[in-house]
């Protein structure tokens, strides 16, 4: 595991009616809160943490991702192909594969529809219709995990690298700019 910044309090500060956000929508200490937190969390990990800033509910406003790579920040992760929003002066490594059930209040999303998903990332990738240079991720949140989740993305996991797929090391192998 490598820690990494996922937001300041996970706290939702989206305006009535919007989807839930932490960071994004522009409100004045949204800055403030990016730069304590890599501070704190290079205090607590030190070189063991990578630089990523990883929204909560992986929204954030254009304005403040900006400025992430101004404050230090090597990295950004929302739940999107990177293809579809590049940002300045960061690595994007974003998560594509969820297996949680969120709008149904959590559990396992059906095995069935998270691989059928999965597959067609990979076969976008294989076919040009997606970067395939772009690390392929898997989404954890680990509070919410229960014993099924848990299985079922070991098994996939395990599936995955049984069939060639290769890990990434973020600490110990270079980051290449866009």
């Amino acid at each position: 595991m490598i820690p990494v910044v996922h937001g300041w309090a996970h706290e939702n500060l989206a305006p009535e009616g919007a989807k839930k956000a932490e960071f994004g929508h522009p409100h004045p200490d949204a800055s403030t809160k990016t730069q304590a937190g890599l501070a704190r969390m290079r205090q607590l990990f030190g070189p063991d943490m990578l630089a990523m800033f990883v929204p909560p509910w992986n929204r954030i406003s254009a304005e403040l991702t900006a400025g992430l790579a101004a404050q230090g920040y090597v990295a950004l992760s929302t739940f999107t192909s990177r293809r579809a929003r590049r940002v300045a002066g960061l690595v994007q490594i974003n998560t594509h594969v969820d297996p949680i059930a969120w709008r149904a209040g959590g559990g396992l999303v059906a095995p069935d529809e998270v691989i059928a998903k999965a597959v067609v990332l990979l076969q976008d990738r294989r076919a040009g219709r997606a970067d395939d240079t772009e690390p392929l991720g898997f989404l954890s949140h680990h509070l919410v995990h229960d014993k099924a989740i848990w299985d079922f993305s070991r098994g996939f996991l395990t599936e995955l690298l049984e069939g060639g797929a290769k890990p990434c090391d973020f600490l110990r192998q270079p980051i290449d700019l866009p």
